[in-house]
């Protein structure tokens, strides 16, 4: 008997089809497809049980409907009807190699956040987050995803938002110009990231306020640290930056504070993951010893001072700088000479 031929007599076995109303099932229908393609409807698979009694003279007009039978034939159709039906149903998102729905099962909705700040509020019961210094939806997920895949990345600080600023930059966007609908349809699924497409604020306040945000974003997260050593940090960093000037010398740009809050952060991060030391422990390493990169980007500097320590530095790496490019008056020239030459040549 042929493997096809077996695994039907042994469906139809299985249903508790007796012998001999098999083998008339299995003389008309040879295969479980045929038999089901023959019985669309239930009203045909009882005229086909009603024939087959009658026939065999076991049942009448008034018993045929409630025969064992007539129900093992009922119980064999729906078996086949719901195997077909499992075989044809197309495998769900959540079997597929790329899982789509787990993109947005690991989204941070509002809700998610509002329980991360009742845990926020039972720890740190003095903190209030108002939203000027409440993480706005979208960067706060970015840094929980961070957190969660202990992959910690320094972010520029454009992408550093409140709520109150993500308010703005949503309402700056609508206003300046129309947008399209697959733009839309990303931003609504969450797939764009917010950035701040204003001019940053360079004041002492609006940098604390940043970096406040930011440690507020990592306190909320499991595995982001304590909230009292990010404070720690945000209040050396902004005590370095807003510091007075001596005579003759500049104050420290936004750009320059940016790049050296980079570097901390850097350090911070390359600490956990190759020194295996938990990010409380980095942090406080890097107020306590002031790592020399942040000091050098800190340092309030004058243009000759810059061009100095420039000239210094090329003298070092063996690179010929003309002597007026050391001049204050010539300081644009100075920076662009050493920053064309440096690309060009390492330090021994």
């Amino acid at each position: 008997m042929a493997d096809g031929a077996k695994a039907w007599c042994d469906k139809m076995k299985t249903a508790g089809l007796p012998d001999e109303f098999a083998d008339v099932v299995k003389k008309t229908y040879t295969s479980p497809d045929a038999f089901h393609c023959s019985f669309r409807h239930e009203d045909d698979i009882d005229a086909y049980a009603q024939c087959m009694l009658q026939d065999k003279g076991v049942a009448d007009d008034s018993t045929w409907r409630f025969h064992p039978v007539t129900g093992t034939l009922r119980q064999l159709r729906e078996s086949l009807c719901q195997a077909a039906n499992v075989a044809s149903t197309p495998p769900s998102l959540s079997a597929l190699p790329l899982q789509l729905n787990s993109v947005s099962s690991s989204r941070l909705s509002s809700a998610d956040r509002e329980r991360l700040i009742a845990t926020f509020s039972v720890h740190y019961p003095g903190v209030v987050l108002h939203s000027s210094l409440l993480p706005s939806v979208g960067y706060l997920r970015t840094i929980q995803q961070q957190c969660s895949s202990k992959s910690l990345a320094w972010l520029p600080w454009k992408r550093v938002l409140s709520d109150d600023a993500a308010f703005q930059v949503q309402s700056h966007r609508t206003s300046t110009r129309k947008r399209d609908m697959a733009e839309l349809v990303a931003e609504a699924a969450g797939l764009c990231d917010d950035e701040w497409d204003l001019e940053l604020m360079g004041s002492p306040h609006k940098v604390s306020q940043l970096l406040t945000v930011r440690a507020h974003a990592y306190a909320l997260c499991t595995g982001g640290g304590h909230l009292h050593n990010w404070m720690s940090y945000v209040h050396a960093f902004v005590t370095h930056y807003s510091k007075r000037p001596g005579t003759g010398m500049r104050p420290v740009t936004p750009a320059e504070a940016e790049e050296a809050d980079r570097e901390a952060l850097c350090e911070v991060f390359r600490a956990t993951f190759q020194d295996k030391v938990s990010i409380d422990d980095a942090l406080t390493s890097i107020v306590r010893e002031a790592k020399a990169a942040v000091v050098e980007v800190l340092l309030c500097r004058s243009d000759a001072a810059w061009a100095h320590a420039m000239h210094s530095r090329c003298v070092a790496a063996r690179i010929t700088v003309p002597a007026s490019a050391t001049k204050l008056h010539d300081y644009p020239r100075a920076r662009r000479f050493v920053n064309r030459e440096w690309q060009l040549v390492r330090l021994p």
